[in-house]
């Protein structure tokens, strides 16, 4: 937390509103999510990495550091979705047979891989780049009760 903190309030997008960056970053995961294609998607994704590295200049590691966990979780389920699991009977062989899905499942598991890939690039760029307190005030702004209320 403490790197996300510091890229939070070191990038060069630090002055910039609240309300501005998650527009951008929350329309571009709501864009990510209608969006049908492969191109779509990688365009998307691509856009983010160059506003956070480019425009907002977090340092690579601090992007890196953030996804690190997050990507494993999707790279694992993407994996067990081109899995498949059934069960055989036959002569020789009664159990359970693991084998790899087919071609359409496949191709499904790869891009939903992407698109949840595309989408917590988009959440981590707006973590990277906007403070927490920044984003809470723009919350409690918009009709939120103050968090001491919220914990009584």
């Amino acid at each position: 937390m403490r790197a996300i903190d510091r890229a939070a309030q070191t990038n060069r997008w630090r002055r910039r509103p609240a309300a501005e960056k998650a527009l951008i970053f929350i329309g571009l995961m709501l864009v990510s999510l209608i969006a049908a294609g492969w191109i779509g998607q990688i365009v998307i994704l691509m856009l983010v990495l160059c506003l956070v590295l480019g425009a907002a200049r977090v340092a690579p590691r601090d992007l890196r550091a953030a996804a690190v966990v997050p990507a494993g979780f999707i790279l694992a389920g993407t994996a067990v979705q081109m899995i498949t699991l059934h069960w055989a009977g036959g002569p020789e062989v009664v159990g359970p047979v693991v084998g790899i899905a087919g071609p359409e499942m496949l191709s499904a598991a790869a891009f939903t891989g992407l698109r949840s890939i595309t989408c917590v690039v988009c959440l981590i760029g707006l973590a990277l780049t906007t403070p927490l307190t920044s984003l809470l005030q723009m919350v409690q702004r918009r009709g939120l009760p103050p968090t001491s209320r919220i914990w009584r």
